[in-house]
């Protein structure tokens, strides 16, 4: 009788160890799921910010590079003026461009 209870007090400890093992792990797992799960979100605040200030930053920039205001510098503190016409025409025959855009067709095709 002593050898059964001793086997039954063996399997008891065993099994309670197992448990409280299992239930550890159980805990601990939830606690890195919440932990990668606030890290997550604080990554994500950061991009959008960041996202945000470079949107910021390209509408600064077409401020800055926008035709208007690059004639108005011009003129006014260069003292350049803006030409009507285009400077330089040239003039190509229709059948000369046909003819350049057979020879790289069959060229690439």
């Amino acid at each position: 009788m002593s050898k059964e209870k001793g086997t039954f007090f063996r399997k008891l400890v065993v099994s309670t160890f197992l448990l409280a093992l299992t239930l550890f792990v159980y805990v601990f797992t939830l606690q890195e799921i919440k932990t990668l799960n606030k890290n997550r979100e604080k990554k994500l605040e950061l991009l959008k910010s960041k996202q945000s200030a470079i949107e910021q930053r390209k509408i600064e920039i077409q401020k800055l590079s926008a035709e208007d205001r690059i004639v108005k510098i011009a003129s006014d503190s260069l003292g350049l003026v803006r030409s009507l016409k285009p400077f330089d025409v040239i003039n190509v025959d229709r059948r000369k461009i046909e003819q350049i855009k057979r020879i790289l067709e069959d060229k690439y095709e």
